[in-house]
């Protein structure tokens, strides 16, 4: 057995980093990088609510050397509802990526086609605000490496669902800047640039790697669709409050 699955699934259940990580060789291949993740999945045997995607565009794939975009799962197991308050270990890297997570009505059974946008954009169920946690194993030891990043789990930690957005086309009309609120330091914003076209095609290119791995996306199956704006550290004893205007709030610490 690859000796990387046993580290990552005990990684992602204690967050202690394993000792001989650096020992270990990198996966030589996507294809060996996914067939750790999902051998991770199936050790840890947390329920699978969701999926996260990255590098949707070509520049980003281009940086990580992978041929299409990633995507890791959301655990049940690691689902909070804002505002979170996480039990970490001091010291452990933590970052925060600002997205918009999709869910449809449709089930999608394994090795089916993946819809289009334009029926996605007819199933959608909800749209919420959400904060994906970003934490890897190999922190510190080259993680921007495209199969690396893959085997563990697209490097999600977990997810923290915020606010939903129940008034689709007023947000994407008025597209709300987002408000990033700290104790004792100025607020920071920045512009949403996303249509709800490329959510749909973030979701879509999430559900094609994932059906055609074989796993099954019931109705409701969550899919944060990307960044809003760059990583954003989460410090010990810490609190960030995000706000999309009035559509919606998320918030968590550690």
């Amino acid at each position: 057995m690859n000796p990387w699955i046993a580290d990552i699934a005990a990684f992602r259940q204690s967050h202690t980093p394993p000792p001989n990580a650096a020992a270990h060789e990198a996966p030589g291949s996507e294809s060996e990088a996914y067939a750790i993740q999902d051998a991770v999945i199936r050790r840890l045997g947390w329920p699978v609510a969701g999926w996260k995607v990255g590098a949707t565009d070509g520049p980003s794939r281009d940086r990580l050397g992978l041929s299409r975009a990633f995507v890791g799962a959301i655990f049940s197991e690691r689902l909070y509802r804002s505002p979170a308050a996480l039990a970490l270990p001091p010291g452990l890297e933590l970052k925060l990526e600002c997205e918009l997570g999709v869910a449809f009505q449709e089930t999608y059974r394994a090795g089916s086609p993946p819809p289009d946008v334009a029926e996605l954009c007819g199933q959608l169920a909800s749209l919420h605000f959400v904060l994906e946690l970003v934490s890897t194993v190999w922190n510190g030891m080259g993680a921007m490496d495209g199969f690396k990043i893959v085997a563990d789990n697209g490097g999600c930690e977990g997810l923290v669902l915020g606010g939903r957005i129940d008034d689709i086309d007023a947000f994407f009309s008025e597209r709300p800047p987002l408000r990033i609120l700290s104790a004792g330091a100025p607020p920071r914003s920045h512009e949403l640039a996303k249509s709800l076209d490329d959510v749909l095609e973030a979701a879509r290119q999430a559900m094609a790697n994932v059906l055609e791995r074989g796993h099954d996306l019931p109705a409701g199956t969550l899919f944060a669709t990307g960044h809003l704006c760059g990583f954003i550290p989460l410090a010990d004893r810490e609190r960030l409050t995000f706000t999309l205007g009035s559509f919606a709030e998320a918030s968590v610490g550690r």
